[in-house]
């Protein structure tokens, strides 16, 4: 065999491989609610200060072990469990409230913890009373 023939054998190999492979990956990759019954499109949901949001400079997500999403924002702290948003912000008359409204960090340890760093300090979240 020439030193052509198998160039040529091997460029018609590798194009072959080419249309299988990658070809068809592209399929799997761009369609693939064609393969799988249970695949849903992703709806997105969008949350403004009309809805609720104390403000719209969000600094920060998290999402607790329950389920709910804490947003925090420089006028606040949010918690949203897919319906509705309930703000947590600082009230001079109750001890038991953020010490700052601005929001920098949100964290949950290992007990279950939620934690709330402000710009005036760290905040132990009460689930009970929610304070």
């Amino acid at each position: 065999m020439s030193r052509e023939s198998v160039m040529q054998y091997l460029l018609r190999k590798s194009f072959i491989f080419y249309l299988v492979v990658i070809e068809s990956s592209f399929i799997f990759i761009s369609y693939p609610q064609n393969f799988d019954p249970s695949y849903s499109i992703p709806v997105f949901e969008y949350i403004s200060i009309e809805n609720g949001l104390p403000d719209y400079g969000v600094t920060c997500i998290f999402q607790d072990y329950l389920g709910y999403l804490w947003l925090g924002t420089q006028n606040g702290l949010v918690k949203y469990d897919g319906y509705s948003l309930k703000v947590f912000q600082t009230d001079k008359n109750n001890p038991g409230s953020l010490s700052n409204t601005e929001i920098a960090e949100i964290f949950e340890d290992a007990d279950k913890t939620l934690w709330i760093g402000t710009m005036n300090g760290l905040n132990k979240f009460n689930r009970a009373d929610e304070s």
